[in-house]
């Protein structure tokens, strides 16, 4: 087929555009197959949806990692002067202030624990919002495919390549889902117990 409307483009004259045509025919038509494959993590990973996800996840980390650096500087200088006031102050006075600052450290690490916790929830939350939002499209394509079923390429021995419709799955969420809402750094992470 390809090849006969490659010299009918030829005949007249316009085989650039032809075979430019053909060509994205056959990459956006569905396979028709009964079991179709996709590979999950590239579903999720290689969707605008997925890929707005990692860069929230690199921007909220990186600004989490920042403010713990931050933290730790503070804390730094904290604990170098209560150092340097050991010597000129009285033992139990000392004690005290040692508590004291030994008590705001674990409730600081409590806190940016809590922190990293909130982050990975959120994220572990936008896979699950991706693939709800993804079952309905994935049903689409199911039955344009007349498939009856649709497997994790991870869970698949061997199969033709022809039945992989990840890449098809993939412009049909981005049509569909884009990339969603970007994320937000959790606002108030309970303190780890």
């Amino acid at each position: 087929m390809l090849m006969a409307a490659v010299l009918s483009s030829v005949l007249t004259g316009g085989f650039v555009m032809t075979l430019v045509s053909a060509v994205h025919a056959q990459s956006t038509e569905t396979v028709r197959s009964p079991i179709l494959v996709v590979d999950s993590e590239q579903l999720y990973v290689g969707s605008a949806f997925g890929k707005r996800v990692a860069r929230d996840q690199s921007r909220l980390s990186a600004a989490l990692v920042a403010e713990n650096v931050e933290i730790e500087q503070e804390l730094s200088a904290q604990e170098q002067s209560l150092t340097e006031r050991r010597a000129t102050t009285p033992a139990a006075n000392f004690r005290k202030l040692a508590d004291e600052f030994d008590a705001k450290v674990q409730a600081t690490r409590s806190r940016q624990l809590g922190k990293t916790q909130a982050l990975t929830q959120l994220l572990e939350q936008q896979q699950v919002v991706f693939l709800q939002s993804a079952g309905p499209v994935l049903e689409n394509l199911m039955r344009d495919a007349g498939a009856a079923v649709l497997l994790d390429r991870r869970n698949v021995f061997f199969s033709a390549d022809a039945v992989d419709v990840t890449g098809a799955a993939i412009l049909r969420i981005d049509a569909t889902l884009g990339e969603g809402a970007p994320l937000a750094a959790p606002k108030n992470a309970l303190p780890v117990e």
